[in-house]
């Protein structure tokens, strides 16, 4: 499990979590879906990484897009001053995303025709950050280049 950032530490939980649970996960009206996702949809989540991949995340979180997701992952995993390797071209999103958590990005480059990414140069980039690479961005198919 990645360590969480610092500026996570002593949060605890939301109110509305803990009133979501309280009330068995359901509201009386129609309401917004729960914070963390919808039930069913999170176990669906789950099994399709448990049976396709074999994982068993102990975490998960259903967001309304890419970009909330990657906002959030790069918030919780990111203090200031840490780097994160990006694969340019890249989503838009990422450079304010990695700016939010006072990140610094840190490109590798993925060069025409093919766009094949080069592991010696991701090896050099992640090497020269000086221990405070924290994040690797990548998305399969990649996003724009797909």
């Amino acid at each position: 499990m990645p360590r969480r950032a610092t500026r996570l530490t002593g949060l605890g939980t939301s109110v509305f979590t803990e009133m979501t649970a309280l009330g068995g996960g359901r509201a009386r009206f129609p309401a917004r879906a729960p914070l963390p996702g919808v039930p069913a949809l999170r176990a669906a989540v789950l099994d399709h990484q448990r049976v396709h991949y074999g994982l068993e995340p102990e975490e998960l979180l259903v967001t309304f897009g890419a970009t909330e997701a990657i906002a959030a992952a790069l918030l919780a995993l990111c203090d200031p001053g840490d780097e994160v390797v990006a694969l340019e071209p890249f989503y838009d999103s990422y450079v304010a995303g990695i700016a939010f958590a006072g990140a610094h990005r840190r490109p590798v480059p993925l060069r025409p025709p093919d766009f094949a990414l080069d592991l010696d140069e991701l090896r050099a980039v992640a090497r020269s950050a000086r221990g405070r690479a924290r994040v690797l961005l990548c998305n399969s198919p990649h996003n724009p280049t797909g």
